[in-house]
Parts: C-alpha cells; sequence; structure tokens
C-alpha cells in the first residue's frame, strides 16, 4: 500500500518533493519495522537524495542510524546519528533532538568504551533538559531516564547512585503509565545493575520483572531469566546459574541447548534479529562452565566450555560478515579478541591444542586476510577495467572526503561533507552490490567463512628444519568493589567500584611430526621486559655496561618466550616461522640473548636460528588465485635521496643501495627527483621487487606515510594500489610499526603492501642507519641471486656485518632492525645463462621432432 501511495504522490505532482518524501519516510519505516533494514536504508537514502536539510533529511538520517545499529554497523551508524543531531539542532526541531538523543544513546551503550559512554551522556542531558521545557510524552522521557541510568551502569563508566537515581525516576513514571511492560523491564536493568554487587539484591529485582513481563515477551523474559544466571554464578552456584543460561538461550534461539546439541561443532546457530542479545548469554554460559571446572575439575564443563565458545564464534562470524564500515569490523574484531583469549584458555587447560589454535589462528589478522582473499577473486573474475577503475576512483574519494571531516572544524561544512560522503559510500557499495549479482564466486565468498587451517594441514607444508611459532597473548580485565586485598583501580577518581587489568600468554609450537602448546609465564611481566627490551635494543651500545644489561634483558625474554630447556633445544638450528601477537610485533627476535654467559657481544638467536615472521598461518600458504608471475626478475627502484619539501634529512648512501641492487637486480631505479610519488604510483604493477630507500614512519598518528621526492604516500593511499610484487623492501625508519588493533594487529606500511599484493615484505622496526642499511641490502640482494630463501638471504647479510663490525656498530641497532614477512621462498629469476639453456633445449628439441618426421617420411 505504502508503494502505491508513493507511486500516486509523484504522479500527481513529481515536483513536490516534500510530498515524495513523505512517501519515502513511510516506506522507510515499514521496512524497518519488518526487519527489512537493507530496503529501509535505500528508502531513506532516496529521500535524502531528493533534500538532505530539511526535517525528513533529519528523520532520515535518526532512522539510518538505527538501521546501521541493527545491521552491526556501529561506525556508520553513529555517522548518520551525529549529523541527525547537527540538523535538528539547526532546525530547532527539539522533538527531533530527544528522540535521537535516545536511539543514539542505546547504541553508545552497546558501543560501550570511555568515549561512547560520555558522548551518550552529553546527548541525553541536554534531551532531558529539553523534555522538562517542552511538552513532552511520558514515554519519550522514560526512555530518557532510562537510557540516562544505563550508561551509568556500564563497567567502564559504573555509578551506581547516579545510575539507580535515574532507574528510580524511569520506574516512578513507569507506574504513572501502569504499564507493566516499562515496570518490568525497570526492575530488569536495576537488577542488572547489582548483578555484581549485590546478588539476593539483583536477583529479587529481576523476579519482579518476570513477575509483570507479558507472556510473550521471549526476549525479555531470557534476559531476565540469563541475568539471574550471572548472580547464580557469582554465587558459586553453577549449575543453577548454567541452567538459566541454556532457558534463556532456548527462549532467544528456539533451539534447547542439551548436552549433546551444545558438542556439536558445526550446529550453527540460525541467523536472526535475537543475535545482540544471544551473544553475550553464550558468552557468560561459556565462562560460567569455566569457572565450574576452575572450581571444580569437572572435566566435563570444560568441553562444555569450548564447544559453548564455539558457537559464540559461529555467531560473531554472522555479525561480522554483515558490518560494512572498517572501523565496525575493527569493533567486532576488539570484542572477539576478548571471547578467543579466554576460549584459548579454556582449550589449554583441556589440552585441546587443535581447537586452542583455531582461536589463535582467528584472532590473527583476519580482515586483512579476507580482503586479500577478496582481491584475489576479484583478479580472477577478470572485471572489466572500467568496473575496477570505478571503484578505485570511489574508494579515493571516499579517503579524500574521510580527511577533509576530520580536519575540519567547521560544523555546518563538515556536514556537507560527510553527506557527501554517505553518497559515495552507497554509491560503492551499490557498484559492489552489482558485482556480487554478476559474478557468482565472488558473491559466495562474501558469505563464507574464511577458512582456517589445521595444525595437521601446517605439518603437512613443514620440512623437518622448520618450526613454526605462533604466540598469543590476550588481555583481560576484572571489575568489582574495591577492598584492600583486591588491589583494584578506580575506574574514575572516587569511585568505589574498581577493575585489574591483566594478561595471559600461550605459544603454539609445530613442527614436521610433534605440536605443543604452552602457557607463557607470567605475561604482565613480560611485557614490562619486553618494553625495556625494544628501548634496548633500539639504541647503539656505548659502553661495556650497555653491553652487559642488554644481555641480561635479552635473555630474560628469551627465557620467557621459550620458558623451557626443552622448547629451547626445539628451536635451536632450525629456520623459525614466529606469528607475533600483542606487543611481542615490536621485537626483533634473532636479537634475543640465548646465553647468560658474559662475553665479548651478545650470544644472539640469530646466530643458531633463521628467523621470519607472518600475520598468520594464510600469509605462509600458496594463494589459490595467483597472477601470472613475472620469470625475469624486474626491479622497481626508488632513492629520493633529498627531502627538502618535507622538511627531512638527506639520505646520501641511499642512491648506492639503490644502485648495488640494480646492478644484481637489473631494473627500473628512480633517483632524487624523478623518485616521484606519481612514478612510484605509475610503475608499480608489474615488478617483481619494489626497493624503496627512503624516509617513512609507521607511527605517524594521522596515517602511516612513505616519502618520495614531491609529496608522501600514506597507508590509506596505498590500499588503493595493486602490486604482484614477490618482495618489497621498505628500507626506510618505522616501516613495520604502527597503530596496534586488538584482534587484527599492527597497522603498518608493510600491512599496506601485503593488502595490495606482495608476497614477502622487508620492514624496520626503528630508525634506520643509513651506512648500516646499504651493506645489509647490498648482502642481502646478492644471496637472493644465489636463490637462497628470503629469510636464509637476509640472515647471512645480517651475519656478515655482525663479523665485519665491531663495538658499537656490532650492536643490534644497526642490523636487528630488519624483518621479513611472509613468503620465505627464493626469488625465481632467469638469467641469461639460463635463457641460454633454456634455447639450446628448444632448439635441440625442434630437431628431434623433425628428424622422426623424416624418418617417417622414408619408411
Amino acid at each position: 500500500m505504502a508503494e502505491k501511495s508513493l507511486d500516486l504522490k509523484q504522479k500527481i505532482d513529481p515536483t513536490n518533493t516534500s510530498l515524495i518524501q513523505h512517501g519515502l519516510k513511510n516506506l522507510g519505516f515499514f521496512n524497518y519495522k519488518y526487519g527489512n533494514f537493507s530496503k529501509s536504508i535505500s528508502y531513506y537514502n532516496q529521500l535524502i537524495s531528493l533534500n538532505s536539510n530539511n526535517n525528513y533529511a533529519a528523520d532520515a538520517y535518526s532512522e539510518l542510524g538505527r538501521c546501521y545499529t541493527n545491521l552491526y554497523d556501529y561506525h556508520n551508524a553513529v555517522i548518520h546519528f551525529e549529523l541527525a543531531n547537527s540538523l535538528y539542532r539547526q532546525k530547532k526541531n527539539y522533538k527531533g533532538i530527544i528522540t535521537n538523543a535516545i536511539n543514539s544513546g542505546r547504541l553508545d551503550v552497546k558501543i560501550g568504551t570511555v568515549e561512547s559512554l560520555k558522548r551518550g551522556i552529553t546527548n541525553l542531558l541536554a534531551a532531558d533538559s529539553i523534555s522538562s521545557k517542552i511538552n513532552t510524552k511520558k514515554t519519550t522521557k522514560y526512555n530518557t531516564k532510562f537510557i540516562l541510568g544505563t550508561l551509568y551502569n556500564h563497567d567502564n563508566n559504573l555509578n551506581t547512585k547516579k545510575a539507580f537515581f535515574y532507574y528510580d525516576q524511569a520506574l516512578s513514571i513507569a507506574r504513572t503509565l501502569k504499564n507493566p511492560t516499562l515496570i518490568a523491564k525497570t526492575y530488569e536493568i536495576m537488577g542488572n545493575l547489582y548483578n555484581t554487587i549485590d546478588q539476593d539484591l539483583a536477583i529479587s529485582y529481576h523476579q519482579r520483572a518476570i513477575e509483570n513481563l507479558e507472556k510473550k515477551d521471549s526476549i525479555s523474559l531470557a534476559i531476565s531469566i540469563s541475568n539471574i544466571g550471572i548472580c547464580k554464578v557469582w554465587q558459586q552456584k553453577f549449575n543453577e546459574g548454567i541452567n538459566n543460561y541454556k532457558k534463556a538461550i532456548a527462549l532467544l534461539s528456539g533451539q534447547t541447548l542439551s548436552e549433546e546439541e551444545t558438542s556439536k561443532k558445526n550446529n550453527l546457530l540460525t541467523k536472526g534479529s535475537n543475535s545482540q542479545f544471544l551473544l553475550p548469554i553464550l558468552e557468560d554460559l561459556a565462562d560460567a562452565y569455566l569457572k565450574h571446572y576452575q572450581s571444580t575439575n569437572t572435566l566435563l564443563s570444560l568441553q562444555e566450555s569450548i564447544d559453548t565458545f564455539l558457537k559464540a564464534d559461529q555467531l560473531i562470524d554472522i555479525i561480522r560478515i554483515e558490518s560494512q564500515e572498517f572501523q565496525s569490523k575493527l569493533y567486532w574484531r576488539k570484542h572477539s579478541a576478548n571471547l578467543y583469549g579466554r576460549a584459548i584458555e579454556a582449550c589449554f587447560l583441556a589440552n585441546d591444542i587443535e581447537n586452542g589454535f583455531y582461536f589463535s589462528e582467528k584472532n590473527k589478522a583476519l580482515i586483512l586476510s579476507e580482503d586479500i582473499t577478496k582481491n584475489r577473486v576479484k583478479q580472477s573474475l577478470s572485471l572489466p577495467e572500467h568496473i575496477i577503475n570505478k571503484e578505485i576512483k570511489f574508494k579515493k574519494e571516499i579517503y579524500l572526503l574521510n580527511n577533509l571531516t576530520k580536519n575540519n572544524s567547521d560544523q555546518k561544512e563538515r556536514n556537507v561533507t560527510t553527506i557527501r560522503l554517505l553518497d559515495l559510500k552507497r554509491q560503492l557499495k551499490e557498484l559492489q552490490d552489482s558485482i556480487k549479482n554478476v559474478f557468482s564466486n565472488y558473491a559466495k565468498f562474501d558469505i563464507q567463512d574464511s577458512p582456517t587451517p589445521s595444525i595437521e594441514l601446517i605439518q603437512k607444508n613443514l620440512d623437518k628444519k622448520t618450526v613454526f611459532l605462533e604466540y598469543n597473548i590476550s588481555n583481560h580485565t576484572d571489575f568489582g568493589i574495591i577492598t584492600k586485598t583486591n588491589n583494584y583501580l578506580p575506574i574514575y577518581e572516587g569511585s568505589e567500584y574498581g577493575k585489574k587489568e591483566y594478561s595471559k600468554g600461550y605459544l603454539f609450537c609445530i613442527t614436521k611430526h610433534e605440536s605443543y602448546f604452552i602457557q607463557l609465564p607470567d605475561t604482565d611481566q613480560l611485557k614490562f621486559h619486553v618494553s625495556a627490551f625494544i628501548q634496548k635494543v633500539s639504541n647503539p651500545f656505548k659502553v661495556q655496561e650497555d653491553v652487559k644489561s642488554y644481555i641480561e634483558l635479552g635473555y630474560n625474554v628469551f627465557d620467557y618466550l621459550f620458558p623451557s630447556k626443552d622448547l629451547k633445544k626445539i628451536i635451536e638450528n632450525r629456520r623459525l616461522i614466529v606469528v607475533p601477537d600483542n606487543y611481542l610485533s615490536f621485537i626483533p627476535f634473532e636479537a634475543l640473548v640465548t646465553s647468560k654467559e658474559l662475553g665479548k657481544r651478545p650470544k644472539y638467536l640469530i646466530e643458531s636460528s633463521e628467523i621470519s615472521y607472518s600475520y598468520s598461518n594464510f600469509f605462509l600458504s600458496p594463494p589459490s588465485i595467483t597472477s601470472s608471475q613475472n620469470k625475469t626478475v624486474s626491479l622497481l627502484g626508488f632513492a629520493p635521496v633529498n627531502f627538502k619539501k618535507q622538511g627531512l634529512i638527506s639520505l646520501e648512501n641511499s642512491a648506492t643501495e639503490i644502485m648495488n641492487t640494480n646492478t644484481i637486480f637489473p631494473g627500473k631505479v628512480f633517483l632524487n627527483k624523478d623518485a616521484s610519488k606519481e612514478n612510484f604510483l605509475n610503475n608499480l604493477a608489474d615488478k617483481s621487487i619494489i626497493h624503496l630507500a627512503t624516509h617513512a614512519d609507521g607511527t605517524n598518528a594521522v596515517s602511516p606515510w612513505i616519502a618520495f621526492s614531491d609529496r608522501k604516500l600514506t597507508l590509506e593511499e596505498l590500499y588503493f594500489t595493486e602490486n604482484h610484487a614477490d618482495l618489497v623492501v621498505l628500507s626506510g625508519c618505522n616501516t613495520s610499526l604502527g597503530r596496534q588493533e586488538t584482534g587484527e594487529g599492527v597497522m603498518s606500511l608493510a600491512r599496506g603492501f601485503f593488502h595490495s599484493g606482495a608476497k614477502s615484505v622487508v620492514s624496520s622496526l626503528w630508525n634506520v642507519d643509513d651506512r648500516s642499511t646499504t651493506y645489509i641490502m647490498n648482502e642481502f640482494y646478492k644471496n637472493l641471486k644465489k636463490r637462497l630463501l628470503k629469510s636464509q638471504a637476509l640472515r647471512k647479510a645480517k651475519l656478515s656485518y655482525l663479523s665485519t663490525s665491531s663495538l658499537s656498530e656490532s650492536s643490534p641497532h644497526f642490523w636487528a632492525t630488519f624483518v621479513l614477512l611472509g613468503d620465505t621462498s627464493p626469488i625465481q629469476d632467469i638469467s641469461f645463462i639460463d635463457k641460454y639453456w633454456l634455447i639450446i633445449a628448444l632448439v635441440l628439441l625442434i630437431i628431434l621432432i623433425l628428424i622422426q618426421q623424416f624418418r617417417r617420411k622414408i619408411r
């Protein structure tokens, strides 16, 4: 009916945009009501395209915020709520301000960061003030008080007095309205406030909530029952708590979670609108089983914990796939990282290395590996060039507008830019959806889980000399009332509620025939030692005392990371593939010290082991879809040398570094002014070795960058490029560093080159020395020419430098900064001699064929 009404309005007066907007608003509302969020988004976007600066548009922005919230795309939701708030204020639409503050406040509670909670409180306090001055519905006043209370009822901002103050006002309004649903809802949240503080009081509130609930409200009933479960677990009444969680899950999913069903790894939970309620209950149930095991040593509870974590993981996959924006994906990666850390702990206690490794791999650069796989699928589809260029154009424009939005303090101008930005994102999504509709292979990938390898598969690909080492370090936070014995820190000044942060670490050590699951000792102390080691290793030795303290510190970190004699023996004289995690991503393992003995210089791990690194096992596996490889190695080298425009110091040895490389692997070299950003972008795609001898900074707060003779290339711009390089060498400062994103890893320049197609990257962990870099790189390429493994070539180059250096110049500062990430296989180069013998072989083959044909004719 609504669509017919809209058609009629368009026919009657196609110029009356307000009338058409009204019809589109109705269509958006009806589709939202019935859960068709994508259709609702489409109608609201059409509405905005007619006029983006009236009250209809403000309502549409607010409703789009609600749609994206339901699609778990929280980043997009925040943007739309902020646009709505700005437009409502501009139009002095006070009722709109209040409604939008309520809707965005619900989202701020879900996001749950200190920043989002403060934002929600600011908006709701303003809305509460406005509602006291204008004629406002009591249900609206109720929602304002209720959500204000909930913003204070969060572990990151808990204030029981303020939360209860607003809940009590909300309850009073609900009683005035004689609305049993709102009364039940308020009792439930009041109970939630005391779940971990006073369990008996909390249970009494939850029971009152259940008494006031309507029978058909299964979601609210499930929430109250699960909250009683939380209280029972806190009281160590595990069986009662677990049964409550199971009842809640049955109400939300329609499945009875029996022991037999729980243990089935592949029994996926149904995708539905209850996911946002189901996920935290599954996590609480898994934790309850784990606590029950830790209290009673009941092995069945431990297995149930692992199986329930697996179910929660499946649900996170569904939610994550629905998230479109990168920032929203990062939010779910952070959330899942906490879950995976607890799941790995359960697996360790159960000696379940297979599932433990599964959870560890799920916690490693998943967004990056999925993006790379999508790019490979796109390449295999042979998309028309105009479609590829159109997608790149949209992405570049979105990047530029994002920067404009960040750097513009004028709210009106920011709103105009944001509206344009959202329109571009909509067009990009439409283009990507059209690709999926036409190319079924791409669409299939988009809805499937990323494949995670088994230990058996890894062992199949390992040789006897290689050891695969994957670390997992998870951060945890406990909350509770501060006591004299628990050493909890107040969450804000004067709070009686506090938190305690700690970490747990594990190592998966995999050889050709064996696999080991090891818990790292005292990871809080490890973090302290690693931090000190990073400071030490990135600076040259000045006096003998520096060497002595380095040996002690380097061995301490080595001992923490390889905490047994057996493990130290396993890695000795082996090739090591290291998948670090968290702060371990910032240390060069080759510079660790393997002996406490004092000598002229430390005994480094590099002397007994060959080391390379990877984001996860995915980056070591051969791609299922590959571009044609260059049989003749082609070099692309850049050395700007002088950087007057950027205000950076000259790199006098960089030209020598590039020219030396060019004599070993001839190619295209750009020096001085010719080493421009434009020349780099125009020549990037078809080279097998890319070497950049230039300034770079992976730690830049705005965006990591690489300097060229005229301009800088940012990490975001790097994502738009495409390369097929077998090897990228970033001979600049801090190219392996960047912002650490929980659950996803370091947002470094090296990551950018992997995203755009590189198989392996050599990058740096701190500021490089010009002279030592030139020497090491020259030796590295000489070794590559001999067809050594990349990791072997880099190790020999470092050892060569170490053997020819003494005193301060032998410090790890000069040789340990460069690390190899990704594929370690040799550079496959057909040299002149190889080509010569290939031509001779072909000529001989042709002669043989001609002789055979001649003999047949004679017969």
